[in-house]
């Protein structure tokens, strides 16, 4: 994965913090969603908001100076495999048919 660690590691850190302040565990967000949309719709969703909270524009999760979306050299193809990699971290990656 080409997508900085130190990112990476940031914007785990605010997917799950996206997922409690909103008052749902990971458990819960899985079974509400794993039947209703691709799990990289989950994941853009939740990039957007934690994205919103990072950059200081939304409370979702705490604003962090050294978070940058798009490093240098970092496109959407980058950051989509770092989303995915997210999602499979904290268990919200899903294959075709709802299995976690």
């Amino acid at each position: 994965m080409k997508y900085p660690k130190n990112q990476y590691d940031i914007l785990l850190k605010a997917f799950v913090c996206v997922i409690v302040r909103k008052g749902y565990t990971v458990d819960q967000v899985r079974e509400d969603y794993k039947y209703r949309c691709h799990p990289m719709k989950l994941g853009w969703d939740l990039f957007r908001m934690a994205n919103a909270g990072l950059s200081g524009y939304h409370d979702c999760c705490d604003t962090v100076k050294s978070y940058v979306p798009y490093p240098p050299g970092i496109n959407d193809t980058h950051l989509r495999t770092a989303i995915k990699r997210i999602l499979k971290d904290i268990g919200l990656w899903w294959e075709k048919g709802g299995e976690a």
